[in-house]
């Protein structure tokens, strides 16, 4: 290259990151500049405690299998949300909650955008075309309202590059694409918000298809073929590298609330009306409708988002399409419509009749607004076509898509002004935007022709990084200083409990899973992940009277055993509580409101439960349960958790001392227990901390089953005399998807090695 080619296309790149860095300084102003923060909603009350566990656990050089916080007991392992192996995860240990959340979604939005970039390059669209997909992806609605689910986001953010992959897999196979297609899939995975990916599986479907029609009609039947299994080979290594976390999250589910099924209202939240798409078209406008719209049977699921794709995008998109390989965007527009109306629900038919035929898979798909990711990037990508489109057309067809646009604007303002919303600063904007880039269209197509795929970019830039939704949803967030009150109250939370042998609990704040430690519990939750045996206690501590065994009708939030006088609240070691409902917490002593930091600000004070059991004690008299009958029974009214337990499974009848002895602890670890003590009776070593198949225990060395105590908690029968008891979390799904996971990395390191090693023996 010479030395003017070399000094251009450095000019290229520089000029290229500049613009790129101009574009996320000017997006993320709210968060870099003006003092708002991520530290909100589902990122304070439920990612960060499970990042704080993560980061309990790593910093003692272990895996986070199991937390001993919510729900008196979860295996962590077993919620993909927790992203244990993400590469963001030691990002976010390492920034802290506040600043790490912002640096991983900015890196996520970058990530977004250079994955569509190179994706509809990969097509053969020209640089100005595949910035205006990068463009979109990273500054539309969706992504902008999805910046607080950081597993999700992940996802979405990753998904150009599984299709750039798979194209280049398609195109040209090699050993390298193939590993980049699974390392991909993999880091999907890893990341997070497993059920988002239902509907990207259901595109990504069309796109293969389309894939092979295109090389079934450049090639042959056979090449096609071929190609295919590399593909499908490929996404399954990719499963199998991912393995360590899917294989625990699988065996889970069925000792969880999802166990039970989902109703159809569950299953449908987030259903998608057809006044909500316009706002693909126009800012604000989904907001607006959803905002007015009247509540019923058939009632709105949205008031306050916006699924703004652009003004522009839809036509662009529309020219795209027909510029693309007949058979593949057959592909692409039958899995947009597809996705579309299962992002409908209940306001179409399609999502109904697949719940009806198969609700165990469509339950999953909860969010139904979550397809509206994949119809993003989709879109986005044939966007870009389309600007490369008209550019290339002859002077007659782009004076007919002149035409288009102008009549597009014309719809979408009847659209705006017929409607249940009327004209707002948002929707003005969009609208103007485009139809003043329309003006200038016209103009630089009067000038030359070679700018005008650049100068559609230009607008759609202007549009979507100026008048989108990304800096209105930023600067909707809270200011940083209440990540600064969260701390407080953890601190306060912390110093009540620190160093307890029994819980604490919140009552009162809904689903506060406030980052606890040192033995504090926020015992409540907001996860459909919950176990079963936590709801069937939370139902017996309340008299029966929440969380039946029926299927999900609505979140399982703030499920709490909040009878302070039943003893099975006493069983579960609840000491303290933090309330804030000072009429529901008769039979609890105290009310210092001095001692909860800035949760006094909520009205909060704390209570004391007297008849709190220890945290591990040995009980010397149970009584047997066959079956949930029984355990109603025993566990009724009139049971005494300081003088029997119990017992299920292969726990033993005893009828020894109506008593129970505290034991002392050194639990260093959630997942591994070591108890040393000393008594003249056998008994049952009781652990109020949640049972679960995947515990193993030594008694003296000698292996010794674990059972269920008390309908909840776990046990292990222990002879009179000095005791040693190991009790460790060692699930064989783990066990079997760490196998798996290593096998596949080994087969991943053999496929890059083999060659290098043939190429060696090669030059002998």
């Amino acid at each position: 290259m010479s030395d003017a080619g070399q000094g251009h296309t450095r000019s290229y790149v520089f000029y290229t990151f500049g613009v790129a860095l101009l574009i996320v300084a000017w997006s993320f102003s709210p968060l870099l500049f003006e003092g708002h923060s991520l530290y909100t909603d589902d990122v304070r009350h439920y990612h960060t405690p499970m990042l704080q566990a993560w980061i309990d656990a790593v910093g003692h050089g272990r895996l986070p299998l199991w937390t001993d916080h919510s729900y008196f007991g979860f295996p962590l392992i077993a919620d993909p949300q927790v992203a244990t192996f993400y590469p963001g995860t030691p990002l976010l240990a390492w920034l802290g909650p506040e600043a790490g959340y912002v640096v991983l979604a900015i890196v996520h939005f970058v990530l977004a955008a250079a994955g569509s970039f190179w994706l509809t390059r990969s097509f053969g669209a020209s640089r100005p075309a595949a910035a205006i997909s990068a463009i979109v992806v990273s500054h539309c609605g969706f992504f902008a309202n999805e910046i607080q689910h950081p597993g999700l986001l992940a996802i979405l953010c990753w998904m150009p590059w599984w299709w750039w992959t798979t194209r280049r897999l398609f195109d040209v196979p090699s050993r390298g694409r193939g590993l980049a297609l699974a390392a991909v899939v993999a880091l999907m995975l890893f990341a997070g918000t497993l059920q988002v990916l239902l509907g990207g599986l259901v595109f990504y479907a069309f796109l293969v298809v389309g894939m092979t029609a295109d090389v079934w009609v450049r090639k042959s039947a056979s090449t096609a073929a071929m190609r295919l299994l590399a593909v499908a080979g490929a996404n399954l290594l990719g499963l199998a590298l991912a393995a360590v976390v899917i294989a625990p999250a699988v065996a889970h589910l069925p000792l969880t609330a999802r166990a039970l099924g989902m109703t159809y209202e569950f299953a449908a939240m987030g259903s998608l009306h057809a006044n909500d798409l316009i706002g693909l078209a126009l800012n604000g406008y989904a907001a607006q409708a959803s905002a007015t719209a009247e509540v019923g049977a058939v009632g709105r699921d949205f008031s306050e988002l916006s699924f703004y794709l652009g003004v522009a995008t839809l036509p662009l998109a529309i020219a795209g399409l027909a510029s693309l390989e007949r058979r593949f965007a057959l592909a692409v527009v039958v899995g947009l419509a597809v996705l579309i109306a299962l992002g409908m629900g209940r306001h179409g038919s399609l999502h109904p009749w697949l719940f009806e035929a198969w609700p165990g898979v469509f339950a999953g798909f909860r969010g139904m607004s979550r397809a509206l990711g994949p119809v993003s990037i989709a879109l986005a990508f044939a966007a870009g076509f389309g600007a490369d489109r008209i550019a290339r057309a002859p002077a007659g067809e782009r004076r007919a898509w002149f035409a288009a646009g102008v009549g597009w604007l014309a719809l979408l303002g009847a659209c705006a002004m017929v409607g249940p919303t009327s004209w707002s600063g948002d929707v003005l904007a969009s609208w103007g935007v485009a139809a003043f880039g329309l003006v200038v269209l016209v103009a630089v197509a009067r000038v030359d022709v070679r700018y005008l795929a650049l100068a559609v970019a230009a607008i759609v830039g202007i549009d979507l990084v100026g008048f989108g939704p990304l800096r209105s949803v930023l600067r909707a967030n809270p200011l940083a200083r209440e990540a600064q009150a969260a701390a407080d109250e953890v601190a306060a939370l912390q110093f009540i409990a620190g160093g307890s042998r029994t819980r604490l609990m919140l009552h009162g704040f809904g689903p506060v899973n406030l980052p606890l430690r040192n033995g504090v519990d926020g015992v409540g939750g907001y996860n459909p992940l919950v176990p079963l045996a936590y709801l069937d206690y939370v139902s017996r501590v309340n008299g029966g009277r929440q969380f039946p065994r029926e299927p999900i009708r609505d979140f399982v939030s703030g499920a709490k055993p909040q009878r302070f006088g039943s003893p099975l609240f006493d069983a579960g070691a609840i000491e303290y509580v933090v309330s804030n409902r000072h009429d529901r917490v008769r039979g609890l002593e105290g009310g210092d409101a001095s001692r909860v930091g800035t949760l006094a600000e909520n009205g909060a004070a704390l209570y004391v439960n007297p008849g709190a059991v220890p945290r591990v004690y040995v009980a010397y008299r149970s009584a047997y349960a066959k079956g949930p009958a029984d355990l109603d029974g025993l566990l009724g009214g009139r049971f005494a958790p300081h003088r029997m337990v119990v017992v299920e499974g292969d726990g033993p009848v005893l009828a020894g001392p109506a008593a129970i002895r505290p034991v002392s602890s050194r639990a260093t670890r959630p997942e591994r227990r070591h108890l040393e003590f000393e008594h003249d009776t056998p008994g049952v070593l009781v652990v109020v901390d949640a049972f679960h198949p995947g515990w193993k225990a030594t008694v003296n060395d000698v292996a010794a089953p674990v059972f269920r105590v008390n309908g909840m908690f776990r046990g292990v029968e222990v002879p009179a005399g000095k005791v040693r008891v190991e009790m460790e979390f060692a699930p064989a799904a783990f066990t079997l998807g760490a196998a798996t996971s290593l096998a596949a990395l080994c087969a991943a390191v053999g496929i890059v090695a083999l060659p290098l090693v043939r190429r060696g023996r090669s030059h002998e």
